[in-house]
């Protein structure tokens, strides 16, 4: 019966028997489910037996793309290079929307990258990209593989991009991407910094990374607070950021508009190293100050930096950050928003919180200027 001839196939597979193999394929092949054919030839990835694996897709051509792409999944979670590069050649068809690439990216395997890429119905994908998939075919582009989620929440598929599985699992304030895929991203071991920075300059070097591509990786590097890949990036031509159009490929729930808002619209604390990169990218624009930063952050150190790169124009909540510098007692932050003109409202904002020292201070701020202005339009006259 169907489950002795199972039974028996995969029994000859796990022995590498390849004549009994093709003996039971021969004899039962239109008795098999595809289930079945998928277990065999993930038995055959995972022994590294490309030559078994041949066997099986020369007696059972008809496999559907679907199949072809969840076995290219394995060989690659597997790190089965030769299986990899022999699926590329030799499968029929392989349905595109699948994580292969990102598993490949991931470990930083340029070889079989480049094997992925090398095929016509491959490409690297970003979570725009994605998106746009989704409004074609349905939701469940994505998941060859496993259904994760309930259906309520497909719609989310498309933070799961092919770059992101270079970098660290730590994006935009938790959301999406960590919350439905971490058991994608994990799946495969994350490379080691240095390995995966001389992996993209091979892929650049190759011509397998764009100037695009190498601008959306500094962009998804500033943001997950690896600032060496950023850098990496930077020294292999990328000059200037759109943050704007790097933010829509990547969908972000609130569109970025400049490169400041990597450090103010996420409450994560970036580290020293993020930090002075970003403000040093600045080129004397100013930052914009956001509300939510203000909300979230009780490190007034960062936030007197961010004040001083800012201006009473990029401020998004002019009375919250005048409250902000006043609870905390930050007469610094108070003197930087008395020079934009704020003195009344820091005044009356002292005299509510009951900030003692620094209404003395900023009345003594008042009178000082305001004897200068005095002196300034007499010697005028």
């Amino acid at each position: 019966g169907r489950e002795t001839l199972v039974s028996l196939l995969m029994e000859a597979v796990r022995a590498d028997d390849r004549s009994q193999v093709r003996k039971l394929l021969a004899e039962g092949a239109d008795r098999l489910e595809e289930k079945t054919i998928l277990d065999a030839c993930s038995v055959a990835i995972e022994n590294d037996d490309s030559h078994m694996l041949q066997d099986l897709l020369e007696v059972l051509p008809a496999f559907s793309p679907e199949l072809a792409a969840e076995m290219l999944e394995n060989a690659v979670v597997f790190g089965n290079e030769s299986v990899v590069k022999f699926l590329c050649v030799y499968a029929a068809g392989i349905n595109p929307y699948n994580r292969a690439l990102g598993y490949a990216l991931r470990q930083a395997s340029f070889e079989m990258a480049k094997a992925i890429l090398s095929r016509d119905d491959q490409m690297l994908k970003t979570a725009a990209y994605i998106k746009e998939i989704f409004k074609k075919l349905g939701s469940g582009a994505r998941e060859l593989k496993s259904r994760l989620v309930d259906v309520q929440y497909l719609d989310y598929n498309y933070y799961d991009d092919d770059f992101r599985y270079l970098l660290l699992n730590n994006y935009r304030n938790g959301l999406i991407g960590d919350q439905f895929y971490d058991m994608h991203y994990t799946l495969v071991k994350l490379a080691d910094i240095d390995k995966r920075i001389a992996f993209i300059r091979r892929m650049a070097k190759e011509g397998l990374f764009t100037s695009l591509d190498l601008e959306y990786i500094c962009f998804l590097a500033m943001d997950s607070d690896e600032i060496p890949i950023a850098q990496a990036a930077l020294e292999l031509g990328v000059e200037d950021i759109d943050v704007k159009k790097c933010s829509r490929m990547a969908n972000h729930v609130t569109v970025l508009q400049d490169i400041g808002d990597l450090l103010t619209s996420n409450p994560k604390r970036p580290s020293d190293e993020k930090f002075f990169f970003i403000l040093g990218r600045l080129k004397g624009e100013k930052l914009r100050l956001k509300r939510q930063y203000l909300l979230m952050s009780a490190d007034i150190a960062r936030t007197l930096e961010l004040l001083r790169h800012s201006s009473l124009e990029m401020c998004e909540d002019v009375p919250g950050t005048v409250d902000y510098f006043v609870r905390h007692g930050s007469a610094e932050g108070v003197e930087i928003l008395c020079r934009w003109g704020l003195d009344n409202e820091c005044f009356e904002s002292a005299q509510r919180q009951k900030k003692t020292e620094l209404v003395a201070w900023v009345l003594d701020y008042k009178n000082k200027h305001t004897r200068r202005a005095d002196l300034e339009d007499r010697f005028s006259l």
